[in-house]
């Protein structure tokens, strides 16, 4: 199954896309920052399902600083959290990937760059990996889009929540005017975990 989250709007302090499949919308991501502070309220609608992301303060599992935690709602209701999380490599060494649990279950989306192909984010669920989140080299006049590949239905929304955390966390500077022109990403991963996790076969498979 394939996705595409696609921006339609963005000012000052709010953001908004469309969730489609086959050219139909079938949900939306709403961001919604406010003067002095990098953090913003992400609503996600797909199809009947709505949840809620809003920032909040926690270590990880294993005692390291969470950066920039957000906890998943549901009316109200915590469901799970998202944040990114730092692999730590020996003394020196690190890489940082975003961690994600809804319902109990636990994600990882691991950043991979591939210079003029752009992002290729594999999603894995324990040892398996269950969705591509596919991101442009080029981004015009500020407004970015993902392509989503998911193995199956049930995958689709976790999704969609890591790849709205990546655009709050990342992209979206409440207050900062739109950034008119051409940006084009060169960035080329080249640590040897992260690239072990991509599979080219998965795209042409889903």
């Amino acid at each position: 199954m394939r996705v595409k989250l696609k921006q339609e709007t963005r000012d000052l302090f709010a953001a908004s896309f469309s969730i489609l499949c086959d050219n139909e919308r079938i949900g939306g991501v709403d961001v919604q920052g406010k003067l002095g502070s990098p953090e913003s309220i992400v609503s996600v609608t797909l199809l009947t399902e709505n949840v809620v992301l809003r920032r909040e303060h926690k270590v990880d599992k294993k005692g390291n600083d969470a950066y920039r935690p957000y906890e998943i709602l549901s009316n109200e209701r915590k469901r799970g959290e998202v944040y990114q999380a730092t692999k730590k490599k020996g003394l020196f060494k690190s890489y940082g990937y975003q961690y994600a649990c809804l319902d109990n279950i636990e994600y990882s989306m691991f950043p991979i760059e591939f210079g003029d192909e752009g992002a290729k984010n594999p999603i894995y669920c324990d040892e398996e990996q269950i969705a591509l989140v596919k991101k442009k080299a080029v981004i015009t006049d500020d407004m970015h889009d993902f392509e989503i590949i998911v193995k199956n239905r049930s995958y689709l929304m976790i999704s969609i929540i890591i790849s709205s955390y990546i655009y709050a966390k990342a992209f979206f500077k409440p207050g900062d005017l739109m950034k008119k022109g051409t940006i084009k990403s060169s960035t080329i991963t080249t640590e040897k975990d992260l690239l072990s996790k991509y599979d080219a076969s998965f795209e042409k498979q889903y």
